[in-house]
């Protein structure tokens, strides 16, 4: 006896439930074409029941493109919005948009049913797709780590900033320097991973700061005024030049005339010039120091630099420019008093 051909279909097909006849699938199919977006349940029947077969298709792919015109791609999309909506059996959504239901598709049908509630009282009652995706985002994104609070404040102390956002079902960790772009990892192994690295080599301190004001290099600070007046040139020092101040320098004249530089070599070259006739003299008229009031200013004078000379060598350094220049005024009193003392 020679068997007979049956022929086969990868479609899934349910036990128990009546295939339709002709008839019934044709009018399946015109329900469905009339409103294909709440017709989803029919949609479903049509396949689940093998009316595409009562038509006389070979397979439910085929029934799709000649009976409804459509690419198969959206039609398997309505498809799949009817398979959630039964498997959810909660029929108060039937009637969302397919992109509502695609949305909440990866869930279980318990959480389906809880993302749609929670985007439907968050919209009060008229939930966008996004409100429906963001609710099932909130369902199924992992738990933030226990010690996140802690690794932030250690990367912190490193310099770097440590945060955390939701990317879909993911949550993605960000380290990076203020103003600057980092890294981006979804394990949280990764970031103990950066901040272990970071602990075992740490970067080096930052250098001292100049102290603030010091327009000189650190090998000038230790001039004072007297070794500046030990390096000016006799032929100035015979025409009247002296040095005012070691910092900033400044030379000057017994006429009043003075010149700043930011260095004492160019301080010098204004000496030069003005001696030489190629710098025009700023006279200042000074008056004349009163002889009775020149003692109690060289007594005091005396006593701050013995105060000074007892001092650590660091902290004379420091106050080098200022006891230069309360040298400088002594001698200009000197010079402006109407007798020697």
């Amino acid at each position: 006896m020679q068997a007979e051909l049956i022929a086969t279909t990868q479609d899934a097909v349910f036990v128990g439930v009546p295939m339709m006849d002709e008839s019934e699938a044709r009018a399946c199919v015109t329900r469905i074409k009339t409103r294909i977006d709440i017709a989803r349940g029919e949609l479903l029947e049509l396949k689940d029941r093998e009316g595409w077969r009562a038509l006389g298709y070979k397979n439910w792919s085929e029934c799709a493109r000649g009976e409804f015109g459509m690419s198969v791609a959206t039609l398997y999309r309505q498809l799949e919005a009817a398979e959630i909506m039964r498997g959810m059996g909660d029929s108060q959504f039937e009637n969302l948009p397919t992109t509502h239901l695609q949305a909440v598709k990866h869930l279980a049908p318990e959480q389906q049913v809880k993302a749609l509630t929670q985007a439907h009282a968050t919209t009060n009652g008229k939930p966008t797709a996004k409100a429906v995706q963001q609710a099932a985002a909130e369902l199924t994104q992992p738990d933030l780590p226990i010690e996140f609070s802690v690794i932030q404040r250690r990367f912190e102390l490193h310099g770097h900033i440590l945060s955390e956002q939701i990317q879909g079902q993911h949550r993605v960790y960000s380290i990076k320097r203020e103003g600057m772009t980092g890294i981006a990892t979804f394990k949280w192994e990764d970031v103990l991973s950066k901040l272990e690295r970071m602990d075992a080599n740490p970067p080096p301190p930052p250098p001292t700061p100049a102290p603030v004001g010091d327009p000189l290099p650190p090998k000038l600070l230790a001039l004072a005024l007297s070794d500046l007046d030990a390096t000016l040139p006799k032929q100035l020092s015979d025409a009247g030049y002296f040095w005012q101040s070691a910092i900033p320098p400044i030379i000057a004249h017994n006429d009043g005339w003075r010149g700043d530089a930011p260095t004492p070599d160019l301080a010098l070259n204004c000496a030069w010039d003005r001696l030489k006739g190629k710098a025009a003299p700023q006279m200042i008229a000074l008056p004349p120091f009163p002889a009775q009031d020149l003692p109690a200013l060289m007594q005091s004078i005396a006593h701050l630099i013995k105060v000074v000379n007892a001092w650590s060598p660091d902290a004379q350094q420091r106050v080098a420019p200022a006891l230069g220049m309360i040298k400088a005024i002594g001698r200009k009193a000197l010079e402006l008093s109407e007798a020697k003392v």
